[in-house]
């Protein structure tokens, strides 16, 4: 008897808990949700991470900082609202020390804030202006084809300087121009540091179905040097380029 006691004992829990784990879930422990970031600022050995769920029927309830390697990413849970939780706002502290990501923010071993972007466009940092594959995944990654639209790639690396073609094959209203100018000078300069060897960047352009070329050299930003993503995203905040 003492056994069967026992077993129905351990039936209605298992139902209970059951029964109970999506109300628990719902109303108390939360689920994952979408948010966004207001600020991120470094304070002292922690960055202090502010911001709110972007579902107004929720309420922010923890966070958890899932970790991968040797980074981690940032969780936030919300349940729905009530007199348990009833704020949507939060505002987490973390230590710093291991890499985190935050939505599209990456925060580095030392506190410093970086699009998690830049991250990608330096990991696609080309050696050899020959390995065509590799440059053209460079551009991709920037995803210069935002700006300028389709483009065609070619390679000059027989001799030196060795120069990338960049054909675009959209006319450049003329309106436009100067706009576009600027940001072709931008992108190159950026380019040019991450391919290694390469030496130039010539854009080839239409405007009033007329050829027209914009050459951009290294040589003349021998001062700019890119050996670590925050380098890299020091730049791309000085030139404004998006």
């Amino acid at each position: 008897m003492k056994d069967k006691s026992s077993k129905k004992i351990f039936i209605v829990a298992i139902l209970l808990a059951a029964i109970l784990y999506l109300p628990i879930r719902m109303y108390i422990l939360g689920v994952p949700s979408d948010y966004h970031i207001s600020d991120i600022k470094k304070s002292g050995d922690e960055m202090v991470i502010t911001g709110e769920i972007i579902d107004s029927a929720k309420a922010y309830t923890r966070h958890n900082f899932r970790k991968d390697n040797s980074k981690k990413t940032l969780e936030i849970y919300g349940a729905l609202s009530s007199f348990l939780h009833k704020s949507s706002r939060f505002e987490i502290r973390e230590e710093i020390g291991i890499p985190m990501y935050i939505k599209d923010k990456y925060i580095d071993e030392w506190g410093n804030i970086l699009d998690k972007k830049t991250i990608e466009i330096y990991n696609h940092k080309v050696k050899y202006i020959g390995s065509g594959s590799e440059v053209i995944n460079l551009l991709s990654t920037i995803d210069i084809g935002k700006n300028f639209g389709e483009y065609k790639v070619v390679l000059e690396t027989d001799e030196k300087p060795y120069v990338l073609n960049i054909n675009l094959n959209d006319e450049i209203d003329r309106k436009d121009l100067d706009k576009k100018l600027i940001e072709m000078k931008n992108f190159g300069i950026i380019i040019l540091q991450l391919i290694e060897n390469a030496d130039e960047i010539n854009y080839n352009y239409s405007t009033d179905y007329k050829a027209n070329s914009l050459n951009i050299k290294k040589s003349d930003y021998a001062d700019i040097k890119i050996t670590s993503p925050l380098d890299l995203q020091e730049l791309i905040d000085k030139l404004e380029v998006n």
